[in-house]
């Protein structure tokens, strides 16, 4: 998720369902709002945090961006199974490092150090539409059709 709104912010999620994994670097987001999410339990979260669920849930995580305006990009790449967990096991290991405004270079490192298509991020600072820019570009480079993007979220009724 790219948040291309003011200085904007870059977001990962891992897996879906019940699976899903969140990696939100030195973001604000503190989990689902919604009772059902999260029980009674209150979550203060953010600035490098990772979230599995039910500690978050989409809908909430997009909706809390979505708040910031509406100028989000959703990019969607299918990774084997290995690599995603791959991805998992760098989120653990470099959570705790997650500065304000690095967001998008955490992201960028927890991709490129999977491999596959993402072997090619370049190892330096980015900014969440620089890293968009690369992302967007894997798709056109490769030519293969694994990759989607959405440019607007559908709307949906938030409760």
């Amino acid at each position: 998720m790219i948040n291309n709104v003011f200085i904007g912010h870059a977001g990962l999620i891992l897996g879906e369902g019940e699976d899903a994994f969140l990696y939100d670097p030195a973001g604000t987001y503190e989990g689902c709002e919604e009772k059902e999410c999260r029980g009674s339990v209150q979550s203060f979260r953010g600035s490098g945090d990772f979230f599995e669920y039910p500690e978050f849930d989409w809908d909430s995580y997009l909706k809390f961006y979505l708040d910031d305006g509406e100028d989000i990009v959703l990019i969607e790449f299918i990774v084997p199974r290995s690599q995603m967990e791959h991805m998992r096991d760098n989120v653990l290991y470099y959570s705790d490092t997650a500065d304000n405004f690095y967001c998008a270079s955490n992201v960028a490192r927890v991709l490129r150090e999977s491999g596959g298509v993402f072997n090619n991020i370049p190892d330096e600072f980015f900014a969440p539409w620089g890293l968009k820019k690369h992302l967007l570009n894997i798709q056109s480079q490769k030519g293969v059709v694994p990759h989607v993007f959405i440019t607007m979220p559908p709307h949906r009724p938030f409760q």
